[in-house]
């Protein structure tokens, strides 16, 4: 009886003692109705653990479950990326954002950078006073690398710890390639500039959209001139202009794959130390590693890179982009003539034959051009012969048609695919008549060129071609060659006209018929 009574008796204390744990952050965490997705976050990304120490002695800044669902918008993903076994410890690095040492509570806040309890970047935390002469109180705003946060409930007791619930997750990397732009203070130059450009170009669209992956190279605020006033002149004519600017920031940028870490870009297994890259512009840049040192190699000087921003975020929480601050502007080699633009790729050798067999072949020299030169790729020259049966020999020695057809790709003023409207756009007209207008997609930026007979998409980007100061000229490959109601190369056979999809489509029934005929014989 003595023992049964000791047993229940010791089964009390002990329920007693468990009742009265140490409250830790975690316990804390679990007990708000409002703070799901953090908790559970905590758990899925491998941090209970931590999280349920007494004796930490921490500030936590807990974003409340309305934060975390904006943030699927905000970023563009699915709220499972939070919690999936597979991705849900990747997303403990933004978890542990949240965390300043040590546990403080509002009314000790100063204004000031307070660093992050576990290496992360310092986050700024200002305070300020809203209200008016009657009501007011004070406003705690918290900024990190990607995004800010409003404390909306604080001094909540975790233990040695404590607790201020904000109204927004925050981000140790960038939304978008715009955020990063306009949120670090090392590229207010560029972000200006970069503004410069417009609204609702294809360019800003790039720029803006969340799922964009780039590795970028960012001019900081003091890599804007150049020692040599050549390439400053240079640099000055780039960004006086869309074409320019946007010529400018393609150089820039690099396709992917992205690189995240600058070491990256060389293959350590072969100790490599030196690779070339090919930049959207279509231009390559060498890359050089000394130590831990990378310098980037271009005819009009040099840049190192200085420090390094990671963008976006993807289904498996990895990140969309890179953006590598560097020390100076890199400024891509003009064309000075069309000429030069061609001899940039190796896909529109057939336009250059007719062009420079044509009445216009001046123009490929000339270093003042000023207007637009739309090039068909060689494999739209390849479909354009095969659908009306002429060698590129014929093409070539046609007279006044092929000089019509080549009116549709030479006209003037210059268009840049940034500085273009959404939308239709007239961009020649002859006798009332529109020839060729373009059409700008408002949601992805692509352009689409009509002809009367025809249409082209633009394939990549457009180049800048022009002689500091008088040149002004744009060159844009196409993937068709634009045509005319009527093309007839001057052959002698008569014009031809294009065929239309219910030719096609009739012309297809007729040979499946012949075809099936010949089978049942």
């Amino acid at each position: 009886m003595r023992r049964e009574a000791f047993i229940l008796l010791s089964a009390c204390l002990m329920s007693f003692g468990a009742g009265i744990s140490a409250q830790t952050i975690y316990s804390t965490l679990k007990s708000f109705s409002n703070l799901t997705y953090f908790s559970s976050s905590v758990d899925d990304a491998n941090l209970t653990a931590t999280l349920s120490d007494p004796s930490l002695n921490l500030t936590l800044f807990v974003p409340s479950d309305a934060a975390f669902t904006a943030l699927e918008n905000q970023l563009n993903v699915s709220g499972d990326v939070f919690f999936a076994p597979s991705t849900a410890p990747k997303w403990a690095t933004v978890l542990k954002y949240h965390f300043i040492s040590p546990s403080t509570l509002t009314g000790n806040i100063a204004n000031g950078s307070y660093t992050n309890a576990y290496g992360g970047t310092s986050l700024k935390i200002t305070k300020g006073i809203s209200g008016n002469a009657t009501v007011n109180s004070t406003v705690f705003k918290i900024a990190g690398v990607g995004s800010d946060a409003t404390i909306v409930q604080a001094n909540i007791s975790a233990g040695n710890s404590t607790i201020h619930i904000v109204d927004s997750v925050l981000l140790p990397f960038y939304a978008n390639i715009s955020s990063g732009l306009s949120r670090n203070s090392n590229l207010t130059t560029l972000n200006k500039l970069t503004t410069t450009l417009a609204n609702n170009t294809a360019f800003l669209n790039v720029l803006g959209n969340l799922n964009t992956e780039y590795t970028v190279l960012a001019p900081v605020n003091s890599a804007w001139s150049n020692q040599d006033p050549n390439v400053n002149a240079t640099l000055t004519n780039y960004v006086s202009s869309n074409v320019g600017l946007a010529y400018l920031w393609n150089y820039h940028l690099i396709p992917k794959p992205v690189v995240f870490d600058p070491a990256k870009f060389f293959n350590a297994s072969i100790n490599q130390t030196t690779v070339s890259v090919t930049t959207v512009s279509g231009l390559s840049l060498t890359l050089v590693r000394e130590g831990s040192v990378t310098t980037i190699v271009s005819p009009n000087g040099n840049a190192t890179i200085i420090t390094s921003f990671n963008v976006g975020l993807t289904s498996s929480a990895s990140y969309r982009t890179a953006i590598h601050l560097i020390s100076q502007a890199l400024v891509p080699p003009v064309p000075r003539s069309p000429r030069e633009v061609f001899s940039l790729r190796k896909d529109i050798g057939n336009f250059l034959s007719v062009l420079g067999n044509s009445s216009q072949a001046s123009l490929l020299d000339n270093p003042w051009f000023v207007g637009t030169i739309l090039a068909p790729t060689d494999a739209a020259f390849a479909a354009l012969l095969k659908q009306y049966g002429y060698t590129l020999e014929q093409l070539i020695a046609g007279s006044s048609g092929v000089n019509e057809l080549i009116n549709l790709h030479v006209f003037k003023p210059a268009v840049s695919l940034a500085g273009l409207a959404n939308g239709l756009t007239n961009i020649t007209v002859k006798d009332g008549n529109v020839i060729l207008k373009a059409n700008k997609s408002s949601s992805t930026g692509s352009v689409k060129f009509i002809s009367q007979g025809s249409s082209a998409n633009v394939v990549g980007v457009d180049y800048y071609i022009g002689s500091v100061p008088f040149g002004n000229g744009t060159f844009i490959v196409i993937d068709a060659v634009l045509l005319p109601t009527q093309f007839d190369i001057g052959s002698g056979s008569g014009p031809k006209m294009a065929p239309t999809p219910l030719t096609l489509l009739l012309s297809t029934l007729f040979a499946v018929s012949v075809l099936r005929f010949f089978e049942k014989l």
